[in-house]
């Protein structure tokens, strides 16, 4: 069987739907399928509707040989409108402006942008709807991104969690710093974590990873004066990164309604527990409140204070690591191979 592995690309952005490209081709790979890896080009935003037409019109239907290519993957808009002989959906999202963001993004629009993008909201909106139409089934890469689909489009989809990208994680200590990892951006809240530490005199915050809002969040730590207890690490490497992970005492992942975000895995396979918020989507998902981690308020103050309850109880951030370390039991890369496989070869779909 030959399988395509598509997903859209922004150059020089090594966003998550990268990682889950990679680490289901070798997969795949793994389980004896003939699998190729493609990044298509995405247009900027602006140029969003060009990248469906040209995606409409590309034939995935034989290889440059002239041999059949049984199916194509998708992982990302908008590789799902190619012409192919199967498709499968594996959605990690669709363009959240134009969907659950819409009110926000709008807000930030003047009368001419409003006219504008809400033109390209329909167009975009209608091609999804008649290209995800075709495929043979859908998964989700969260319960947050399934109900997207319902509440938008009346799509029925089938939860897939992708495992985190293969790495030897570990946990060395629990120690007495929280890990931060994410893109600096406002969707991620890392300003409130900052917050959050002054209410936490005896811990330290680890940021790592890059964005826009990398000096704003600098010039905050200092404002606040915590900046000698936050460490800002920039992008980290496979290795800093799974050291970072096994010395935290807990790992903070708190974004806003997150398709899914990996961070949470990888702490799991790291035994750490995760503390998140209730509006953190996909982000929460895993985590039993009490049990892995805690699910808390979206507030600073409930943030605070959970961090002081593991440094004075580290005890049960060990207790609640190891908990999370069962993950590693059912959430691998080569049962979601063999699911995606299934849903290729099923001869009635749902």
């Amino acid at each position: 069987m030959r399988i395509l592995v598509l997903s859209s690309d922004i150059p020089f952005v090594e966003g998550g739907h990268r990682k889950i490209a990679r680490a289901i081709f070798m997969a795949l790979r793994k389980a004896g399928v003939e699998a190729e890896l493609w990044f298509t080009p995405q247009n900027p935003f602006s140029g969003y509707p060009f990248s469906y037409f040209s995606h409409m019109l590309m034939d995935l239907r034989e290889d440059g040989l002239g041999r059949k290519v049984e199916g194509v993957l998708s992982l990302r808009f908008p590789t799902y409108c190619v012409k192919s002989h199967k498709t499968v959906i594996w959605l990690t999202h669709r363009i959240r402006e134009y969907y659950d963001l819409w009110e926000d993004f709008k807000r930030e629009l003047g009368i001419k942008g409003r006219v504008v993008e809400s033109i390209k909201r329909i167009a975009i909106r209608f091609m999804d709807q008649r290209c995800m139409k075709r495929a043979r089934k859908i998964f989700t890469i969260s319960g947050e991104v399934k109900k997207r689909l319902k509440r938008w489009g009346n799509f029925e989809a089938e939860v897939l969690y992708p495992p985190p990208p293969p790495r030897n994680y570990r946990c060395r200590e629990y120690g007495d710093y929280f890990f931060f990892p994410s893109r600096l951006s406002r969707l991620k809240r890392q300003d409130v974590a900052i917050r959050a530490l002054t209410k936490v005199p005896r811990a330290r915050l680890v940021i790592s990873g890059d964005g826009e809002r990398r000096e704003e969040l600098e010039r905050m730590a200092e404002n606040l004066g915590v900046k000698d207890r936050v460490i800002f690490t920039g992008y980290l490497e496979d290795q800093e990164l799974v050291d970072a992970y096994s010395k935290a005492l807990a790992v903070i992942f708190i974004p806003y309604r997150e398709d899914y975000g990996f961070i949470t895995a990888e702490a799991f396979f790291s035994a750490k527990p995760v503390l998140t918020f209730e509006d953190s989507g996909g982000a929460k998902e895993l985590v039993r409140n009490g049990e892995n981690g805690l699910v808390l308020p979206p507030t600073e103050e409930s943030l605070a204070e959970a961090m002081n309850y593991l440094l004075s109880h580290k005890e049960r951030a060990e207790e609640m690591g190891r908990e999370a370390e069962k993950i590693k039991s059912w959430l691998s890369w080569e049962r979601v191979s063999q699911r995606i496989l299934e849903a290729f070869r099923e001869e009635n779909p749902d």
